[in-house]
């Protein structure tokens, strides 16, 4: 199958483009684990490292909506970092200097993640890992494997 942009041109020209967050509720969401970088964030004014996961929600009504659960390496929130890789399973948990080394197996790990409204900036959530749950395995019913969901709590 070959690749012909003219047939979304249509589409795209008569849509309204989405330009603010895509959040889901407040809640606690199984999620698969796309994408896992450590690098010292490039906006203004950031010093550290942070451990950042791209997960998708696998199942429920928001399947498919990105959560950004992140851990910054600062003094201060050191201990979150530690806290963030002992829930993702590893014991010991690696050292700063060695999470580098270890983000290939944090890829397509499942996790339950709570999502929590930010009061400081509603648009922009705060996403918390629970606890790992499995590695993920393709071709296993996704839907089984779906959210906790649990988004009519108040959190």
């Amino acid at each position: 199958m070959t690749y012909n942009g003219n047939e979304f041109d249509h589409d795209y020209d008569n849509t309204e483009a989405h330009t603010g967050p895509m959040s889901v509720p407040p809640g606690t969401y199984q999620v698969r684990v796309d994408r896992a970088t450590f690098q010292v964030p490039d906006w203004e004014g950031a010093e550290y490292p942070r451990l950042n996961l791209e997960c998708k929600i696998m199942g429920g009504k928001y399947a498919g909506q990105m959560v950004f659960p992140n851990a910054d390496c600062n003094p201060e929130y050191i201990k979150y970092l530690k806290g963030m890789l002992i829930k993702l399973g590893f014991d010991p948990p690696p050292r700063p200097s060695e999470i580098s080394g270890v983000l290939g197996d944090i890829i397509d790990m499942v996790l339950e993640v709570k999502v929590v409204a930010n009061k400081k900036n509603p648009e922009y959530p705060k996403y918390y890992v629970n606890r790992f749950v499995k590695m993920y395995e393709p071709g296993v019913d996704e839907e089984s494997s779906g959210p906790v969901d649990d988004t009519t709590a108040n959190w």
